[in-house]
């Protein structure tokens, strides 16, 4: 039967970038001691170090994985997840046999009669026949169990960079969940999601702005609020006197202006004194005031002017 899956070229495989690859003994040393390791560690360490172009649990085709997951027929109750790794011969796969999911078991769905029968017909027949038809149910739904529950691990997707699934989900939540809306300044993502509890609020209270900045730039930071400032009023908004009946006098119904006064919109913060008709922050280095400008203009309307120490 011809397979029907659709395998990606690659070209256009996800590039993954590790920083560390598995070590040289990696596999004798899970070979010698298989009981020392937990089965999503296991899985988890592959997925981050391996080097595959394609997470356990998504690939197209089987041969893009580096094991073979089954279950190893047993009666006892399970005293570790993995029973024992074996590399195949002339080839770069080894099977890992697991006893903590699977069919066979005392925890399995299967009648113990059938564990006892595979597991006899193994040890006194040296026949795997029964075994190994039920890995091939094994191997793939022991990697959609792992992949479920490495999707809701929020430190899991921050194993491989092309895994930011956590990073979606928090984006959305702080307003920036297209890709366009993000890297739009020199904040790193990740401190904006550290504070995603304060830029989720519709209201933008003092509290919230004190907080993110006495967290972000660890200076001491006070908000003086409803700071006066004038608004100049553009020409084109301004009207003028006419004649006739019905005509508005000037001082009753018109009044002559070209700037007026406001407190509404205006703060003020400082980590040493206060200005008013600005922000100041006193910052390590100037690039500093830069982020602290980006990143108050992007929440809060203020008219900011950031300066160093």
């Amino acid at each position: 039967m011809s397979e029907s899956v659709t395998e990606l070229p690659a070209s256009d495989a996800p590039q993954i970038n590790a920083l560390h690859r598995l070590p040289d003994d990696f596999w004798l040393r899970l070979r010698a001691a298989p009981y020392r390791y937990d089965l999503f560690q296991l899985l988890r360490r592959l997925d981050a170090q391996g080097g595959q172009p394609y997470l356990l649990g998504r690939a197209p085709l089987p041969r893009h994985e580096m094991l073979r997951l089954g279950q190893e027929p047993s009666l006892s109750f399970a005293p570790s997840t993995l029973a024992k790794v074996t590399p195949r011969s002339g080839s770069p796969l080894h099977d890992v046999s697991i006893l903590s999911f699977g069919l066979f078991g005392p925890n399995g769905p299967l009648p113990l009669h059938l564990t006892e029968y595979a597991r006899e017909r193994i040890y006194h027949h040296q026949d795997s026949t029964l075994t190994a038809f039920a890995n091939l149910f094994h191997h793939r739904l022991t990697l959609l169990f792992y992949r479920a529950w490495a999707d809701a691990q929020p430190t899991v997707s921050l194993d491989r960079p092309d895994n930011g699934s956590f990073n979606d989900y928090l984006s959305s939540l702080i307003g920036n969940g297209q890709p366009a809306q993000r890297q739009r300044d020199s904040i790193n993502a990740h401190a904006k999601h550290f504070m995603a509890g304060h830029l989720i609020r519709h209201s933008r209270d003092p509290e919230g702005l004190s907080k993110i900045l006495r967290g972000y730039f660890q200076v001491p930071v006070r908000i003086v609020e409803n700071v006066p400032h004038w608004l100049r009023v553009d020409p084109r908004e301004q009207a003028r006197l006419k004649g006739g009946r019905g005509a508005p006098r000037l001082g009753n119904r018109r009044f002559s202006a070209w700037r007026c006064a406001t407190c509404s919109t205006n703060s003020a913060s400082n980590s040493a004194r206060c200005r008013s008709r600005s922000m100041t922050v006193s910052c390590p280095a100037p690039s500093c005031a830069s982020s602290c400008a980006t990143g108050c203009a992007s929440i809060w309307a203020l008219n900011l002017s950031g300066r160093s120490s």
